[in-house]
């Protein structure tokens, strides 16, 4: 099989792609999550929003880690007891390649 002549992802389609996490949590309030990733360009970002809620949505500036992992800053999110799904996505292109060990989420005091 070859491979396409044109690079199917590109910047643009790289800003149509999702993804999402569900997690619990035990109590309403002020989440900081994090991203152990891996980024060998400048300038990377990830989107995040918590229910669908647009009026959540942050940004997590990502580290350029020269191909190590390392942790991102923190971005803070407001969860509600019990179940609550995570949507992640990028978009300001270009968005170039990143690798995602780890996300950590802890309440905020």
């Amino acid at each position: 099989k070859k491979s396409p002549t044109v690079d199917p992802m590109g910047p643009r389609d790289g800003t149509k792609s999702t993804f999402e996490y569900k997690l619990q949590v035990p109590n309403d309030g002020k989440y900081a999550v994090t991203a152990t990733v891996v980024t060998v360009n400048y300038k990377q970002r990830l989107n995040l929003c918590a229910n669908g809620d647009s009026l959540s949505e942050v940004v997590m500036d990502l580290p350029f880690t020269n191909g190590a992992w390392q942790e991102s800053p923190a971005v803070a999110l407001f969860l509600k007891k019990g179940p609550n799904t995570l949507r992640f996505w990028r978009d300001k292109p270009p968005q170039q390649g990143i690798a995602i060990k780890t996300f950590t989420v802890k309440p905020v005091n």
